[in-house]
């Protein structure tokens, strides 16, 4: 039972003093690490609509025609007579040709939605887990 109360007397003495931090800040002080930043003051700004609204339209359209008419037609005919005797011929042709094609294609897309940026902030999360001086996001100029 000493071993107990004497945990407990430890628990106490790492426990925060004010309620104003955490256990978690009293641990990460206590190693040396800053306390987190405040959470930035809530802005109130006259925009009237934060959201940003994104639209996207594509049309196309393909036609072709094609048309074609041929048309044909002979025709020739004769006979002779000579006493009883008669000889007598006749020639016709016709020829006709109709070609047609159509073609047609048409597309079209329209994406629209609307988004807004959104801040969470996590009280919890230490940021400076994340921070280190070696990583750039660009190129040193």
């Amino acid at each position: 039972m000493s071993q107990i109360a004497e945990y407990d007397r430890k628990l106490q003495a790492l426990a925060p003093s004010d309620t104003g931090s955490s256990f978690q800040d009293t641990l990460a002080r206590s190693a040396g690490i800053h306390p987190p930043l405040p959470e930035p003051p809530v802005v109130v700004n006259d925009t009237p609509d934060p959201w940003t609204k994104i639209s996207l339209a594509v049309s196309s359209s393909f036609t072709a025609d094609a048309e074609q008419d041929k048309g044909t037609s002979y025709s020739v005919g004769g006979s002779v007579y000579w006493g009883l005797n008669s000889v007598g011929g006749s020639f016709s042709n016709s020829s006709q040709s109709t070609d047609a094609a159509r073609q047609m294609a048409t597309s079209s897309i329209k994406v629209s939605f609307e988004c807004m940026r959104v801040d969470i902030n996590r009280g919890w999360l230490r940021g400076e887990l994340f921070y280190d001086d070696g990583l750039k996001a660009t190129k040193d100029k």
